[in-house]
């Protein structure tokens, strides 16, 4: 296939994933706007170790707040993965929320100017609300009503969100994936899922009274692949949700799958929020939390996710959770024991 396919972030997991799964789809014109290639290296290795050629992808120096470079960059691409995006879950904003509403601005204004055929986004299950009733399963008919008091994050995926939207009321046809936590291979000092696989890996004692979805990074890759081709799907938004488990089997598994003894005692609501506040009150010493609200929030929130929605646009089944899950933390552990 010969047609040209733009990918943001396809140093990080989620990005990296689409490319690989084009490159062995047959796409021999794939484009990675980057800052530094050299951090392509952990998708260049994959490649390789499955005998693909690495010569259809094609990494360009380029940073995506800089309109003219991204719009050149883009001229002649049929498809773009839009995949990057400053993920901290912080209660700091250090420019993430300007950042990624920018480079999301920028993106859908090439996108426009060069007819782009399909913008496949991801947003995040943080710009949706709560399920209708309350304690239903939230679907894409439930966005979140307000960002006023909302982490950083959460802000910059909403307002970023908008952008896209902006772009479909302008002629852009694009489509939305709003994956819950993604788990795969990815960097595992980095932030985002790669911290929480470290952290359930390591054998923790307690476990949390929350629940959430969660989601395979080659199921997201799939699914958004699979979007870009569908006539039907132009303008929609999907969740994309294969799980909802609670935080003490995830961690249960995961200890399991380690080796690690399970978690015995209950971390309740309280001393959950003892310890954020304890931690924002060391972090004007530079001290960086490892609790931060929208981790702490989610840890003892029940939050259930309806991904069907996609099955009645493509033919789509999700990888079975207990799998991804022993998949992801063997090979953290393997990784990690050969450094």
């Amino acid at each position: 296939m010969n047609e040209k396919i733009v990918i943001t972030g396809a140093t990080g997991m989620l990005g990296g994933e689409v490319a690989l799964q084009l490159a062995r789809a047959g796409y021999r014109d794939i484009t990675l706007p980057v800052r530094n290639p050299a951090r392509l290296t952990r998708l260049l290795g994959r490649m390789k170790a499955e005998e693909l050629d690495t010569k259809v992808l094609h990494p360009v120096e380029v940073s995506l707040s800089f309109p003219a470079d991204v719009t050149e960059m883009m001229r002649g691409a049929a498809g773009l993965f839009h995949c990057a995006a400053v993920v901290d879950f912080g209660d700091r904003d250090n420019n993430m929320v300007a950042g990624n509403v920018e480079i999301t601005s920028t993106l859908v204004d090439a996108a426009l100017a060069c007819r782009v055929r399909r913008m496949v986004h991801v947003s995040s299950i943080a710009t949706l609300g709560v399920g209708d009733p309350p304690g239903s399963p939230v679907t894409e008919r439930n966005p979140l009503e307000s960002i006023d008091g909302q982490p950083p994050y959460t802000v910059s995926k909403v307002l970023a969100e908008q952008q896209v939207r902006r772009g479909i009321e302008q002629g852009l046809d694009a489509v939305i994936v709003h994956p819950s936590v993604i788990l795969g291979e990815g960097e595992w000092r980095g932030a985002g899922s790669c911290a929480v696989v470290r952290l359930v890996s390591s054998g923790l004692p307690f476990y949390t009274t929350g629940t959430t979805g969660y989601v395979d990074v080659r199921d997201v890759a799939r699914a958004m692949i699979a979007l870009a081709d569908c006539e039907r799907a132009k303008g929609e938004n999907f969740i994309l949700n294969g799980a909802n488990v609670p935080f003490r089997e995830l961690i249960t598994l995961a200890a399991r799958t380690a080796g690690k003894p399970r978690p015995r005692f209950k971390a309740g609501k309280a001393l959950l929020y003892t310890m954020y506040g304890l931690e924002r009150a060391l972090s004007v010493v530079g001290y960086r939390p490892r609790f931060p609200r929208l981790a702490v929030r989610s840890a003892v929130t029940e939050t259930r996710y309806d991904g069907d929605k996609i099955r009645s646009f493509v033919p789509f089944q999700y990888t079975p959770f207990d799998q991804t899950l022993r998949r992801v933390v063997t090979a953290y552990l393997n990784e990690k024991s050969a450094r």
